[in-house]
């Protein structure tokens, strides 16, 4: 069997198991549908990585109806429920109430399927599939936007990033891993709302990070997070290649941001540490050129390699890094 193979398997097998859970809740005259990302990829004919389960069963009746769930926040309606050697989280539908915390909503009310749409990042991510019937529920007009391939917020695209900074971030991924275009409201509200990223935990920004990074057309997530002023917040050691001349000569690609993002384009289905090397191997450049020589950089590896770890620590990434 294939490597291949063996994945088409598993995501098989993921998606019975997921339709058992959702059995096991209608059985009981609770509604249960299959949300968020692995709808857009079923309709896209992709592999889903994950199966979301969405019900009208409460918190409670959801733990009743299995053995060894674990609460992974229950107070915002979501359990993990394990089955088969895997586990898949459980969500009761709800409505947020405003996030002060630029990530989790101060307090939640559930209720039916069409608020729970609403409160969701991104057209593509906001429909529900009721597996049992095959039928798509679609409050939000995620398949059109399927079908056009964009990239919108739900809603007032200011209101959706200011609940939760890292859909910044997740805008990108999307669009770049699905080669789709981001509305023009949207990415207005991605840039307005670029600062706000700095107010997401290290590890959450590292994660987005990863995925981006790793993608085949990663250049231009690079691109995306420049372009928006989100790459300057994150990461303003990488911003500031712009600009930094090499000399023409050794590098006719243009400075070392042009240099940098070529050498990106060339990886082919790295490591994150080795995509993270690579994306930091000038970082000492921009400290040490010598304006009067562009060809010059004294010590940029030293200083580079300081300017490395410390980007490292700011993402709490392990010392071995």
């Amino acid at each position: 069997m294939t490597n291949r193979d063996s994945a088409s398997s598993q995501s098989f097998f993921k998606y019975d198991v997921a339709l058992k859970i959702v059995r096991v809740i209608r059985q009981k005259g609770y509604a249960a549908l299959l949300a968020g990302g692995c709808v857009r990829d079923i309709l896209l004919k992709r592999r889903p990585k994950d199966y979301d389960i969405v019900t009208d069963a409460l918190p409670e009746v959801v733990k009743s109806l299995f053995d060894g769930t674990i609460d992974v926040g229950e107070k915002f309606g979501v359990i993990k429920v394990p089955m088969a050697g895997l586990e898949f989280e459980v969500a009761t539908f709800r409505s947020d109430a405003s996030y002060s915390d630029g990530r989790h909503p101060d307090s939640v009310t559930f209720g039916r399927q069409q608020q729970d749409a609403q409160r969701r990042d991104f057209t593509i991510n906001g429909m529900f599939y009721e597996p049992v019937q095959g039928k798509l529920l679609d409050y939000v007009d995620g398949r059109t936007d399927l079908s056009k391939r964009v990239i919108r917020a739900i809603g007032d695209p200011q209101k959706r990033f200011s609940e939760d900074y890292l859909r910044l971030l997740r805008a990108v991924r999307f669009a770049v891993e699905l080669e789709f275009t981001i509305d023009s409201d949207t990415e207005k509200a991605i840039i307005a709302n670029a600062a706000g990223i700095t107010s997401i935990s290290p590890e959450r920004i590292r994660d987005e990070l990863e995925k981006i990074l790793l993608l085949h057309n990663a250049r231009v997530g690079l691109e995306m997070l420049d372009s928006f002023g989100i790459l300057k917040a994150i990461l303003p050691q990488v911003a500031a290649y712009k600009g930094v001349r090499q000399g023409r000569q050794l590098h006719p690609e243009g400075d070392v941001w042009q240099h940098t993002l070529l050498a990106m384009s060339l990886l082919e289905n790295p490591s994150f540490e080795f995509a993270l090397a690579v994306l930091l191997h000038d970082v000492g450049k921009p400290l040490t050129a010598d304006p009067g020589a562009e060809r010059l950089f004294l010590d940029h590896e030293r200083v580079g390699e300081k300017v490395a770890r410390e980007i490292a620590a700011s993402l709490r990434l392990s010392p071995g890094y």
